[in-house]
Formats: structure tokens, sequence, C-alpha cells
């Protein structure tokens, strides 16, 4: 009997079965991961709810980089034959962008420790990816169905227990909590989070609304791709909708309530009535979320809702207090702070940017941050990382169609959010989107499933198809 040796890499789970011969060995079962790496993405989903340690050390930071400098140890030798090519170009992407950023750094301006946070900012992505990479390697295809499974259920649990910090904030409890979770301070001498709290949004444990909104968005369309796409119907996935669309309204976040709740919807109404069978689930899961969502605006305490709406009516669309400026938030209307900024980074240093050093004003826009770091190098690298996801979806629109369209959904909200703010390195909530990304691009890019038998309905999830087992297995 050999023993099995718990790595970063996907593997899989030992069995016992019994050949033709009778005699008894393990032989790997194909559908289920190692315990490790189910450790290693549990924790890693947890700790985005995780706590400051050490000074600006969170938990994720204290988990992320010493296993991310595993991965690529691990990755180095063998990752062309066994990573897909999108996530290698993809990292590769995020690699580049990172020493083109330092490498302006160090030629233009003086280090000092401020820039520390400008590089966590870069690098926490790309460490992210190499993680799930090591997970990726060597599984097969139902292994990695049921890693992205896994992680759409870690991050409905996550948001699903943020929501219900939010409700006791929203009451008056747990207040006391904050200073262990949120450190950025504003130019007001306040914690963003304060800042957000004293106009009646309730983040729970996350700094600002557009980090929540975006956290709460991505749990949404995660929930939308379990019932619609897989058909999973379970009461724990029903009372996490409520929650999730209670704390995205108790955040009043416009990229939840203008980009989450409408690319929910879309995501239900492609996905759900595709089948007759779904149509009754479909109506039954929207009328619940309009009941949750009309229940969220009524205990949020803000200033959402009708006169929310009316702000977008009363005056032109692009006067300074129009709609583009409301929605923006005034980032890109009149004479925005983000707009003069952008038109000093194109007129002093438009292909170099101004690397990691502080700037004068918050970043609040994704383009703009990769814009200033590096240039119009740095966002034509980072708008390839969209596009390399893209192509993905596209190409797997023939064997896997609902996770291509769900993909495809996913990187318009995240393109869409990026308006407010840096979506694909935004603190804690970047965690569960780049594990998504990564595990759904793999999918799409094994064209494997085309070939796959028909389940017999020994060890079949809901959702994905599996070869039948052979001979005679006791698990």
């Amino acid at each position: 009997m050999r023993s099995q040796q718990p790595s970063l890499s996907y593997g899989s789970r030992q069995h016992s079965c019994h050949d033709s011969r009778g005699t008894r060995s393990l032989k790997p079962d194909p559908g289920q991961p190692t315990t490790t790496t189910r450790l290693i993405l549990a924790v890693l989903l947890a700790s985005t709810l995780g706590p400051y340690i050490l000074g600006p050390l969170r938990l994720d930071h204290l988990l992320i980089y010493p296993l991310g400098i595993v991965s690529i140890v691990r990755l180095f030798p063998t990752a062309y034959y066994t990573i897909p090519v999108p996530l290698l170009f993809v990292a590769g992407l995020l690699g580049a962008n990172v020493v083109w950023c330092l490498a302006t750094t160090i030629a233009y301006t003086s280090l000092s420790t401020d820039m520390l946070s400008a590089l966590d900012n870069f690098l926490q992505p790309l460490l992210t990816l190499c993680i799930a990479m090591a997970l990726i390697q060597n599984t097969t295809q139902l292994q990695l169905n049921r890693l992205f499974t896994s992680t759409c259920y870690g991050t409905l649990a996550v948001f699903s227990f943020n929501a219900l910090l939010a409700f006791a904030m929203s009451r008056g409890y747990l207040l006391d909590l904050a200073p262990y979770f949120v450190r950025s301070i504003t130019e007001t001498g306040q914690s963003v989070w304060a800042n957000a709290l004293s106009t009646g949004r309730y983040t729970g444990i996350f700094d600002q609304p557009l980090e929540t909104g975006l956290g709460y968005s991505v749990a949404l369309l995660a929930w939308a791709f379990l019932v619609f796409a897989q058909g999973r119907r379970t009461a724990l996935l029903f009372a996490a909708l409520p929650l999730l669309l209670l704390g995205g309204v108790l955040a009043a976040s416009k990229t939840f309530l203008l980009g989450g709740i409408p690319l929910f919807l879309t995501t239900a109404v492609l996905l759900g009535l595709k089948r007759s069978r779904r149509a009754l689930t479909v109506c039954a899961a929207l009328f619940l979320a309009l009941l949750s969502l009309l229940a969220g605006i009524t205990f949020s305490e803000t200033t959402i809702g009708g006169s929310y709406a009316r702000k977008f009516l009363d005056q032109p669309i692009d006067s300074p207090m129009g709609a583009i400026a409301h929605f923006t938030s005034h980032r890109l209307a009149g004479a925005a702070v983000n707009l003069q900024l952008m038109q000093r980074v194109l007129s002093t240093a438009p292909f170099r940017g101004f690397g990691y050093a502080p700037p004068d004003v918050p970043l609040d826009n994704g383009y703009l941050e990769f814009l200033y770091r590096g240039g119009l190098i740095s966002l034509v690298l980072y708008l390839l990382v969209h596009l390399v996801f893209c192509v993905a979806a596209w190409g797997g629109r023939l064997h896997r169609r609902p996770l291509a369209l769900w993909s495809f959904l996913l990187l318009v909200l995240l393109l869409g959010a990026a308006l407010g703010g840096p979506t694909l390195t935004m603190n804690r909530v970047s965690v569960p989107v780049w594990f998504m990304l990564a595990f759904s691009c793999a999918l799409l890019s094994r064209p494997t499933a085309l070939s796959a038998p028909r389940p017999t309905g020994h060890q079949n999830p809901k959702g994905f198809a599996m070869p039948a087992p052979t001979g005679h297995c006791r698990p």
C-alpha cells in the first residue's frame, strides 16, 4: 500500500477497491480532493473575514504570502504542462505589471515604507492566483468541478455571516469589533468604515461600501450558478439569499444595487428559464429576492429608495450633479479629483506613471489605479487580464455554456465596479474573486467535458457529469 503525500497540488483521495482477482488495492477516488486542498481553500476563504494581527498585517497576509511562495516553487518545473495556458498568461501579465511598476518606482522616485501598501495591492492577487493554480495542478475534471462549487459555497458562507454582523451593527450591537478589522483612514482622520457608519451604511467588518457591495454581488452570482445552473435547491441556499440581499442593501452600495441585483436577475433568467422544470424555482427565488430587498430597505435607515432614484433624474445627465456624477460618486464628473489626477498622469508620465508612490488623493477607480502606478502600459496589462478571461469564456461556450455565460457576467460586474474602485486588487474581497476566476477559467479551458460519459448515479454531484466507476469499489 502506497501512502499519499500531502501537498498543495490538487490530488485525489484514495479508496478501497477489489480487482478482478479479488485482491484489495488502493485506487484514487476521481471525485474527492485531498484533505490538504480542502483545508487550504477553506482557510483562505475564511481569512476574508480575518482581523488585523500585527500592525498593518491581516490574517490573509500571513496566509497568502507563505502559501503563494510555496506554490510558485511547486509550479515552476511543470506549470507549462499542468496549468491551462490562459491562467499562465494572466499570471505573466500580473507579474509583468508588478515588475514594471517597481522599476518605475526605483528609477523615478525614492523608496519608502509608505509604498508597501501599494505593492501589496498588486502582489497579493498574483500570489492568490498562484495558490489557485497549485490547487488546480493535476486535478481531474470532477475534482475541479467540486473545487469551483466549494468556492461558491465558501463565498456564500463568508458574506452571509458578514450580513448578520452588519444587521447586528445596524441595531447598535458588536460595534466594538470594528477596530480589529478596519484600518483605512480618510482626510477627516476617521476610518472609511466610520464615515460610512455615520451616513447609515453598514458594511460589517469590511472597510467601505464598495468593497462590501462587490462581495455581496459576487456571492449573489455564485448563488445563482449553484441554483440555476447546477439545480441545487437546499434550505441553506434559500436561507442565504435574503441574508445576501439584506447585507447589500444595508451597505447601500451602488455596485450592489445597480450592478449586483440586475446581473443576478439576468443570470436567473438566462440560466434558470432554459428548462421548464426550473421555472417554478426561478419565480420563487425572484419573489424571495424582492421581499428581501424591500425588507432591507426598511431596516437600512439610509436615504436610498425613491429619493435615491430621483437623484438620477433631477439634473441633466452630464451636469455636475447629474446621473454620471451621482453614479460615480462625483469621481468622473465636473472638476473631479480623479479626472484631474488622470490628466496629470497623461501630461507628466503617460507611459510609466508614478510607481508605488502614494498619490495625493485616493485612487477610487480601478482603471486610474493602474494608470497612476504604471502609466498606459499598466492600464493595457490590466485590460488584457480581463480580455484573457473573456476569451476563455468565449472558447468554453460550446462545452460549458452555463459556466461561460456566468463567467462573462462576472467580468461585466468587475469591469463596471472598477469605475468606483480597484476590483481586482481590493483588500479581502479579491481573494474569493480570484479563486472563482481561476477555477472557472480552468474549467472552461478543458474541452474534455464533451467526451465525458454520462453519469450512472454513483458519486454524481448535481450539475456535473462524471465517468462511471469501474470494478467493485467500496469507498
